[in-house]
């Protein structure tokens, strides 16, 4: 175009606020770790879609740089699965919800990174235990009453537990508060329950352990053994050949 060539306003500063804006909605993207790779956005285009989990943004029915918006937002990761529509809202509203979509999209790909091949912890938990000495001696214990010696053999395992659980797992944050009330639990219900009903609590709290994320799933073998370990004074003497 020639330097002296008349210029459309109009359509400059819908060309310049529709780039001022994709600016930004770059930067947000950027700033949750979204990679724009993962993005797809054409010129010209309102709806924003975030290719690798087909999660979507409308801003809005038609162009970017319109100061009125027709429609608000639209995205499935609402717990409700309803589109959410509003009338004559501006884009600072509309990126307002954008910067909501584009947390919640973090954390969703985060879910996705950490639990898409997860194993299911009660699988791995279950699978740890069978087979195990505690599996063996479970249905053989009878159910009398724990003796006095007993009560504190536990008591003084179950601390031995717990300094094992803070060396060998993850205790970090409101985690120690659950082991600690759990060892207390085993305390308590050593002194009302018989042997057979507490190894039965004992081995539900293992499982539970890991459940917590105490303890890793893929290492559940070896906690299930640790427990074995501790409390063979009661589970050998009725261990199936």
């Amino acid at each position: 175009m020639p330097d002296n060539a008349p210029v459309d306003r109009g359509s400059l500063r819908k060309q310049v606020v529709e780039t001022e804006r994709r600016h930004a909605i770059a930067t947000l993207l950027g700033n949750y770790g979204i990679p724009l790779a993962d993005i797809l956005f054409k010129p010209g285009d309102t709806e924003l879609i975030h290719t690798p989990t087909h999660e979507y943004f409308v801003f809005g029915i038609g162009r970017l740089s319109d100061n009125l918006i027709q429609t608000a937002y639209c995205s499935r990761m609402e717990q409700s699965g309803e589109s959410r529509f509003a009338s004559g809202i501006t884009f600072a509203d509309v990126f307002d919800r954008f910067r909501n979509w584009c947390a919640n999209l973090h954390q969703y790909t985060r879910m996705i990174a950490t639990y898409r091949n997860a194993a299911d912890p009660f699988e791995v938990a279950a699978r740890a235990f069978t087979g195990t000495e505690l599996a063996k001696a479970a249905s053989a214990l009878p159910n009398d009453s724990l003796t006095a010696s007993e009560l504190t053999r536990i008591s003084a395992q179950l601390s031995e537990l717990k300094q094992y659980l803070i060396q060998n797992g993850d205790v970090q944050g409101d985690k120690m508060a659950i082991v600690d009330a759990k060892v207390d639990y085993l305390i308590q219900a050593s002194e009302r329950l018989g042997k057979k009903d507490w190894s039965n609590v004992f081995i539900t709290t293992l499982i539970s352990i890991i459940i917590a994320g105490i303890f890793a799933p893929d290492r559940a073998q070896e906690l299930m053994d640790y427990g074995a370990s501790l409390f063979a004074f009661l589970f050998q003497p009725y261990l199936v050949p």
